[in-house]
């Protein structure tokens, strides 16, 4: 005779004060029930009891692990009882589910756009390098510097003494002056090809224009101005920045979305030890659009002397 099947009990969600960090309402968004209350901050409150169907979607997009499943004595055996029937089987994951990882799991690498003017490079890309080195680690992948100008290769070198593995160098004359419509055409070019899960660029004029542009066009999430970047458990970025006029910190997650797109002002981060002698590989790429097909043209540069 077949074992009757034990159901799974699905328990009901509950807050874990001190947790919540105000990323935007992600759970009360993700409730299909509306059963969690904020404050005017943005702050967990409390989960409806009546209401919670345990679906257990407000505890998969929380980052901060603010909220837990709970489950009463009687669920807890019915519990256990469950896994032991269940034995060591993998769990079926849910087509959208299994689609989403297989979709994320294309996407693998650091990304750090090096702002360069004229050869000289913005120390704000310095930083983002050592920021990217402890990414890079932490996920076990590659850190790679991205390139865009004209006659900057020798510019690959000193990605290399400050923690880059690669260096994507796309040398163009087209590319000799930043402008928005060729370079934004450029770094989607590359995330199409490479597929980076992470892109990291300076909060300065320069790299809100470009990320904002490119992230636009590639459909991902961007947060700007961000304090603190770290990975989480699920292997996503945890972009912190100030919210609400600097009254607290919130932390951002993309974890559906690639790449996953940040922008750092500069200060903020600390540079790697410069290794003067360290080395990497290089991938030149040599997609470039034409000068008469880009619209804004330059006339004359006229640099800060004040620095």
């Amino acid at each position: 005779m077949e074992e009757k099947k034990i159901k799974k009990p699905r328990g009901k969600a509950r807050v874990l004060e001190g947790k919540c960090v105000a990323c935007g309402e992600r759970c009360a968004s993700a409730c299909p029930v509306d059963c969690i209350t904020l404050n005017d901050a943005g702050e967990l409150l409390a989960v409806d009891q009546e209401k919670c169907i345990g679906c257990v979607k407000c505890i998969k997009v929380c980052a901060v692990d603010a909220l837990e499943m709970f489950f009463t004595p009687e669920e807890l055996k019915q519990l256990k009882l469950w896994e032991a029937q269940k034995g060591s089987a993998t769990e079926e994951l849910d087509p959208e589910e299994q689609a989403l990882r297989e979709k994320l799991a294309q996407y693998k690498g650091v990304w750090v756009f090096i702002e360069q003017t004229a050869g000289e490079v913005a120390k704000v890309s310095w930083e983002l390098l050592g920021t990217g080195r402890e990414l890079a680690d932490t996920l076990g992948v590659e850190l790679s510097a991205v390139i865009i100008g004209h006659d900057i290769d020798h510019l690959r070198t000193e990605t290399y003494g400050y923690g880059a593995d690669t260096a994507i160098v796309m040398d163009n004359e087209v590319y000799a002056n930043y402008r928005t419509e060729p370079f934004t055409d450029a770094l989607c070019h590359l995330i199409d090809k490479h597929k980076p899960e992470i892109i990291l660029m300076g909060a300065t004029g320069q790299g809100r224009d470009l990320a904002g542009s490119v992230a636009t066009v590639v459909e991902t999430g961007l947060t700007a101005d961000c304090t603190g970047l770290a990975i989480d458990d699920h292997g996503n970025l945890a972009q912190t920045r100030p919210a609400f006029g600097g009254n607290i910190m919130a932390t951002i997650m993309c974890d559906k979305y690639r790449p996953q797109m940040a922008t750092v002002r500069p200060h903020v981060m600390k540079a790697s030890e410069y290794v003067a002698d360290r080395s990497g590989q290089v991938i030149r790429e040599s997609f470039a659009p034409t000068e008469e097909s880009v619209l804004v043209k330059v006339l004359e540069v006229i640099m800060n002397k004040s620095g």
